[in-house]
């Protein structure tokens, strides 16, 4: 591999570590996991079709600490949700600026074992207002 592949490499791994903590996996009892991103304190943003209302739900952290957790809602129409673990310490990820088209983009997530998992891609576009199918337009 070239130094500067080897390096854009190593820049990219750094960046998966540092991120990893904010990057948790959520469970409901009869449910399956999904990854989840704390964005404000005790707050995680995950997907609302994993999730089962009335049910038991828990976070677990990068350092594998299990947290009860609650839910704060849902919003059918974009898919996601919002859980709150009281008691959850782990800073949240910090937004890097506005996306362009053409740069790399990271996507982490939480394995079915709690393993950090990563993939990189590059943003295809950048476009105007999100249509969900079943609600309003997200900006």
């Amino acid at each position: 591999m070239s130094h500067s592949l080897q390096s854009l490499s190593d820049q990219l791994a750094a960046l998966v570590e540092s991120a990893g903590p904010a990057v948790v996996q959520v469970t409901s009892r009869h449910g399956r996991p999904a990854s989840g991103t704390v964005f404000e304190g005790e707050r995680v943003l995950t997907s609302a079709a994993a999730l089962e209302r009335g049910n038991t739900l828990r976070i677990r952290d990068a350092v594998g600490e299990v947290h009860k957790a609650e839910l704060v809602g849902a919003d059918p129409s974009s898919g996601l949700a919002v859980v709150r673990a009281p008691g959850l310490a782990v800073n949240p990820l910090q937004r890097a600026g506005s996306a362009r088209t053409g740069q790399l983009a990271l996507s982490l997530g939480r394995t079915w074992s709690g393993a950090l998992a990563a993939s990189a891609g590059i943003v295809s576009a950048i476009g105007g207002p999100l249509r969900t199918g079943r609600g309003p337009a997200l900006e």
